[in-house]
């Protein structure tokens, strides 16, 4: 088709807008216009270089945007302080490198898991939701989740089959979360047991509720970030507790730690709680391979 154009300018700045954000539905675009018209650097420049610069503030602005509505859904707390990537190096006395070792591996398609280890006030929170705060620049959904909270809420629905799938399915849609306080606390003293119909085994719903969360995560490319004050060799034990004692509850506290130590990254932070000294303490890093915990 062709089209003679105009030397003469012929529309205004309200023609144009109306052209890209009403028309189009291009506000980005819109935005990037009006971000770089004025730069006499960016006017310098051929079309398709104006073009190129055009596009990147383009792709920014939807990704800020996308990240505006990315964090309202994280349910991340409020009061919860988040870090960038700069500053949580500093603070944690820890490297970028690390941290782009852990972001690297929770993004990858297949799941990840990062197991955060660290007494009460390292900054084992602030390390986790700085984090999910990342990749959701990045683009990706994520979702903070109290391991307790979570848990009471999958044990109390686990007969409404709908419900709970539903549950399930709110959780490993996301490309990565944070359980927090892991294993702190257990739901035993409000969750039911349940007889298991092929099989004499009697398990908590809890841990029956663990199985199948980080299966479904698995199956659907969902990493995870642990976040524990209890040191990882002492899960078998606190898992174990919460289910009646017999070779049956031990095969599914098997299968639960087998799913979590598959091939974790695991971070250790030692130092003194940030909250009792009010202040930021240096805290070490170590990340270990699960055959360095083995030894």
């Amino acid at each position: 088709m062709e089209r003679t154009i105009s030397a003469t300018p012929r529309h205004s700045e309200d023609e144009l807008k109306q052209l890209f954000t009403k028309t189009l539905k291009l506000s980005s675009l819109w935005y990037a216009y009006e971000m770089l018209k004025d730069d006499s650097a960016f006017c310098d420049l051929p079309f398709s270089e104006q073009f190129y610069e055009l596009g990147k503030v383009c792709h920014q602005k939807r990704l800020d945007n996308k990240y505006k509505l990315l964090k309202k859904d994280s349910n991340i707390p409020a009061s919860e302080m988040i870090q960038p990537a700069s500053e949580l190096a500093k603070s944690n006395g820890v490297t970028i490198s690390k941290i782009e070792l852990a972001v690297n591996r929770l993004i990858q398609p297949e799941q990840g898991i990062v197991i955060v280890n660290g007494p009460a006030g390292t900054g084992k929170s602030t390390f986790g939701i700085s984090i999910l705060d990342h990749v959701m620049k990045m683009g990706y959904k994520t979702s903070y989740y109290d391991y307790t909270c979570e848990m009471m809420m999958l044990t109390s629905m686990y007969d409404r089959r709908d419900a709970y799938n539903e549950r399930l399915s709110r959780i490993y849609c996301n490309k990565i979360i944070v359980l927090d306080a892991f294993l702190l606390n257990t739901t035993s003293s409000t969750s039911l047991l349940f007889q298991s119909s092929d099989t004499a085994s009697t398990c908590s719903r809890e841990i029956t509720c663990l199985k199948e969360l980080l299966d479904s995560c698995r199956a659907n490319g969902c990493s995870i970030i642990i976040l524990s004050q209890l040191t990882i060799d002492t899960w078998y034990e606190r898992i174990i507790a919460d289910c009646k004692n017999s070779k049956f509850a031990a095969l599914a506290v098997d299968a639960v730690m087998d799913r979590l130590l598959a091939d974790p990254l695991i971070i250790n932070l030692k130092g003194q709680s940030r909250r009792r000294k009010g202040k930021l303490q240096k805290v070490d890093m170590e990340v270990s391979d699960l055959k360095d915990l083995k030894k």
